[in-house]
């Protein structure tokens, strides 16, 4: 090879641009360029959960499967009832509407007051298991966990909220 050649070839090795170098600093560029915009798209997402209703959980568990969600409904806690129905009629019969409603799994959930009764807005992880039901004797086909909040929401067809937390459990 002339003189010149050499030259080329050692300014292309000072600056790493061999044949064999140029490959990796070619790759190095992409996995930079990928964590950036994996970072700056992270960064635009919101942690807002998604708001459905419970006809929209029921009709289709699989997709909403341990997802962050949020759901309006009427709340009903009584003797081995802890429950998310679409209406207050419906939660007036637990034992016969258990299918249309939602067990709400308190458990882990230490900073959520709970009440008896009310229309509610309730955010959490939904769950449900295609080998058994959720609650007391597994009778609810779904449940919601994790509760993040649990609070009142006026009812349907008005716009006031009651005032004080209507027969708060202890």
């Amino acid at each position: 090879s002339t003189s010149l050649e050499r030259k080329q070839m050692r300014n292309k090795q000072c600056y790493g641009l061999t044949p064999l170098r140029s490959g990796y600093t070619s790759c190095f560029k992409l996995v930079c360029l990928l964590m950036v915009s994996c970072i700056l798209g992270a960064a635009g997402q919101t942690n807002v959960p998604t708001k459905v209703t419970i006809s929209e959980l029921l009709s289709d568990k699989q997709k909403w499967k341990s997802k962050r969600v949020e759901v309006l409904g009427f709340y009903r806690s009584a003797a081995e009832v802890s429950a998310l129905y679409s209406t207050d009629e419906e939660a007036q019969h637990p034992d016969l509407n258990c299918k249309k409603g939602l067990w709400v799994d308190y458990r882990d959930s230490p900073n959520v007051t709970l009440i008896n009764k009310g229309y509610v807005r309730i955010v959490g992880t939904f769950e449900y298991y295609s080998y058994r039901g959720c609650g007391h004797f597994a009778r609810w086909p779904a449940e919601i966990g994790r509760l993040e909040s649990l609070e009142l929401t006026p009812t349907p067809g008005t716009n006031s909220v009651p005032t004080k937390r209507p027969e708060a459990k202890q």
